[in-house]
């Protein structure tokens, strides 16, 4: 795109003329004359910054997210870092490092058949997703992501964006973090039943001892109290960290209720810390949750089904 006279005809608060904002590289020419007036009369700092081709709000890191320190040069003009914006950098990481995780799982430490088996719905949701949000919908949509044109100021009146140089509707860590919730529930909800649950021998066998009582013959022998209780607290663990490739069929309430709570921190602030940190807007983020719900649920159900 080329920032000519086309161009600021283009630029108004709010809006965008490309995904790429005017301090990278991939700018040409000249500023929009109204923002470049703007700028030179209200913050001549960030107007130095952004002819340097430095982004005035921080750094792009890989996987898509800002590192919101701004340079010195722009204290007291740029919105400063804080503790809840390294939060939401933590948090906009979380769903690559447990797609990451996954792989290592699958290709290192559980190489088997079966394990392959187990991950498919993840695996599914992840390579479909990817290819819908970054090589499909930002492409045709081709939404800019929040400040790519400094039009963006937080309540102090200071100005905030992303660094990121992609386009940002619909936003994919909202998809995946979503979508991998779902999943969760798809797998451990079926499989959950209540602690004190009776089963005939046969079953037992085959679930494993996660309930009150182990069937022997045509004796019912009661576990004693700390052996079911550890057992319980190792299943919970298992759970917990295992989910949704666990090597075992049932879970308790308790079992379910670990499951999702923990995946619910890790996953479920995402898409309010996308925009904690301006790499999205609120249309960005909700289309992203809808997209990765949407494809869990088909990606299982077509899975589970054939």
């Amino acid at each position: 795109a080329n920032a000519s006279g086309a161009v600021d005809a283009m630029w108004a608060p709010g809006l965008g003329s490309c995904c790429f904002g005017v301090w990278s590289r991939q700018w040409a020419g000249d500023l929009p004359a109204d923002l470049q007036r703007h700028l030179e009369a209200e913050a001549p700092r960030v107007l130095d910054v952004v002819r340097s081709k430095r982004c005035p709000y921080g750094v792009a890191l890989p996987m898509s997210v800002t590192w919101p320190v701004p340079p010195r040069e722009l204290r007291g003009v740029v919105s400063p870092c804080s503790f809840m914006k390294m939060l939401a950098v933590a948090w906009s990481l979380s769903p690559f490092v447990v797609f990451l995780w996954v792989a290592v799982d699958l290709l290192v430490v559980r190489r088997s058949r079966q394990n392959l088996e187990r991950h498919m719905p993840v695996l599914a949701f992840l390579a479909i997703s990817l290819l819908l949000t970054e090589l499909v919908l930002k492409k045709v949509l081709s939404e800019p992501r929040p400040g790519n044109l400094l039009q963006v100021t937080d309540y102090a009146g200071r100005f905030a964006g992303s660094c990121l140089d992609t386009c940002g509707m619909p936003s994919s860590h909202s998809a995946l973090a979503c979508g991998w919730f779902l999943l969760m529930l798809f797998d451990a909800v079926p499989r959950a039943h209540p602690v004190r649950v009776q089963f005939d021998e046969s079953l037992t066998e085959r679930l494993g001892a996660g309930e009150d009582f182990v069937l022997s013959g045509s004796q019912r022998r009661r576990l004693p109290e700390m052996e079911r209780n550890g057992r319980r607290r190792r299943g919970e663990l298992r759970a917990l960290l295992l989910a949704p490739w666990a090597q075992w069929e049932t879970l308790t309430q308790r079992e379910l209720l670990a499951v999702v709570l923990a995946w619910g921190f890790l996953m479920l602030p995402v898409p309010f810390m996308r925009v904690v940190l301006y790499d999205h807007s609120l249309s960005q983020v909700a289309s992203g949750c809808a997209l990765g719900a949407l494809v869990s649920s088909l990606v299982w159900l077509g899975l589970r089904r054939y």
